[in-house]
Formats: structure tokens, sequence, C-alpha cells
């Protein structure tokens, strides 16, 4: 691909071998600060994702320090909810990251299926704050949640399990929005904390009101705000108050302890939301939702199995996301 998201034509690095170790097959998706592609591991023939920076950064040494440091630190994720980071290093100056392959539906893909049931949405939430609490517990917060973000995968002797993509990469480029610059970042504002749309200091409660967006749009049908702009969104997460999930769900069956949970992930001041994942998904599961679902969808809870995964087209759904990179 290109950066529309055309085929791509002639990639100089397909054919490579980078570090001589990781073959290049082909380039599978392309975003703000890297392009991402289809490798395999040298004589053993492993199928993986490799990450490498887009040239233009390589000669920015705080960005290329950033990159290398949260590599590092989310190398430490190892949950079955997490996408495994299997390797880094630097290619012609290019620093790189090697992740896991996942196959599967975007929880995109899965919205608006006649199986999205509150009762299975809370499932899947429920899988994501698993993996959500685990980083948070290594100091690593998300902040890029949405459903292009989740991959819905089948895991060997687990059943249906939810991977999280692209930890971190929003905590590389340590962006802080104003309304300036917000027509940098279509799209992705409609899962903005409002602390995040007004560039203060985010936290782990951040990453929580995403979730709460999710839950909502995946419940209800559609996202808890509508704009006919960035800028309008913007506003909207800062300052308005959604219709509640009960009223809006048009015919879904939404209870009121669910109907509780969503809103107060979606508070405005992170104070009243919940403290941590662990809060988030323990209200989740005292839900009817919860009870009902019986844990159904509960890779979190097992332990790591050995598998193979298969192609990774979602690890940047966020094309185009790119906002403005400022040291703290």
């Amino acid at each position: 691909m290109d950066r529309s998201g055309a085929p791509s034509t002639g990639d100089p690095l397909v054919g490579q071998t980078v570090d001589g170790r990781w073959h290049v097959l082909r380039q599978i998706g392309i975003g703000a600060i890297g392009a991402v592609y289809l490798a395999e591991r040298a004589k053993l023939g492993r199928q993986v994702a490799l990450k490498l920076l887009h040239p233009e950064y390589q000669a920015n040494n705080e960005f290329v320090r950033r990159f290398a440091r949260e590599a590092r630190a989310l190398s430490r994720l190892q949950h079955i909810n997490c996408v495994s980071i299997l390797d880094v290093g630097t290619h012609e100056d290019r620093p790189y990251i090697v992740m896991e392959l996942v196959n599967g539906p975007s929880l995109t893909e899965e919205m608006g299926t006649p199986e999205m049931t509150p009762t299975r949405a809370v499932a899947l939430i429920g899988q994501v704050l698993e993996g959500l609490g685990h980083a948070h517990g290594h100091g690593i917060i998300h902040r890029d949640l949405k459903p292009d973000n989740i991959i819905v995968t089948e895991v060997a002797g687990v059943g249906e399990v939810v991977k999280i993509l692209d930890f971190g990469f929003a905590h590389i480029s340590d962006a802080r929005l104003s309304q300036s610059n917000a027509q940098l970042v279509p799209g992705t504002p409609s899962y903005m904390s409002p602390e995040q749309t007004k560039g203060e200091k985010t936290d782990h409660r951040t990453d929580l009101y995403s979730t709460g967006v999710m839950l909502y749009e995946l419940c209800v049908g559609f996202k808890p705000f509508v704009a006919a702009d960035v800028r309008e969104m913007l506003q909207k997460q800062q300052f308005e108050q959604p219709i509640a999930p009960r009223q809006a769900a048009m015919g879904r069956r939404i209870s009121e302890p669910l109907e509780r949970a969503i809103l107060r992930a979606l508070a405005k001041e992170r104070d009243e939301r919940f403290a941590d994942a662990a809060a988030f998904r323990a209200a989740l599961d005292a839900t009817p939702e919860g009870r009902e679902s019986g844990h159904a969808v509960t890779g979190a809870r097992r332990p790591l199995l050995p598998y193979a995964l298969a192609i990774a087209a979602a690890l940047l759904a966020s094309i185009g996301f790119l906002i403005a990179m400022h040291g703290r």
C-alpha cells in the first residue's frame, strides 16, 4: 500500500531479509509512524508482522529513542489478550518491531452482526479489560483504543480470544492534541477521552473511557457522539452527555446495571470513572449480561498456550492517524 491505502508496487523492502533473520514477503499496512510487513523467520518459516519506522523519522533522535524505549516496554507484555512483541532492532538506521500475527475480524467488522448482543459485547470487552489491566500494571497506556485495534481470533484449546493491537504506538507519538491540529486526526477523536482531546496529561483511565465508548457502540449499535467534523466531536467529548444506552438502544435489551457501568466509564471527569480495569471488569461481571455470558469468552483467564496466528492487515487500522509530536 501507499499512504492512501492503494496496493504497494515496487516496495524496495519486499524480498529483503531484515537483520539477517526476517524475510519480508509483502506490505500489509501503513500508518502514521511506520509501515507493517508480512515477514517470516529465516529458516524457521514462522510468519510475523514487522513494523518499520518511516524514513522521515529516523533522523529524529529523540523520536527514535522513544520508539526503542516503548518497544522494550511493550516486550514485557506477556498476556493472551495483548499482541506479543517478538523482536526489536534496526535495519539501515530504521528501527523496527516484530510482532505476532493475528487472524480474525476486528471489532469494527463484528459490529452490527446478529451475534453482537449486549451479552457477547460484555464478554469481549471483559477480555479487553483483562489485557488493559495487564498493560497498565506495567505502566503502559494504549491511548488509541478503538474497534479497529481489537481483533477477535480463535486459539486452539481456548476458543474465542480478543487481541489488543498497537499497544503504545500512540504513546510513542506522545501527542498533545489541540484545536489547531484537530484536522490531523480524522476518526480517532470518536474514542478519545475528554482530557485527551484537550491535550492534557493522560493516565490509565483514558483507556477505560475509550473502552466505554466501544462498549456503548457494541451494545447500542452506534457511537455515543455523532458529529459533522472533528472539531465538533472534540467539543462533544468534552462537554456533551451521551444518550443513555437503554434509551438509545432501539429494541436491544440492555440491563440497568450495564447501562450504569457504561455511563460511569464515560464520565467526563476521570475521577468519576472506574478506578482501574479490574473494577470495570468486576462491574460488568455483576450485570445480568455478565452472568448470562458465564465468561463464555474467557481466553484472558486461561494460561497462554502455544498457537499459530496468521495475517494482520488490521495492525495499522489507524491509517491517516497523524498527530503532532511534542517531547515531554
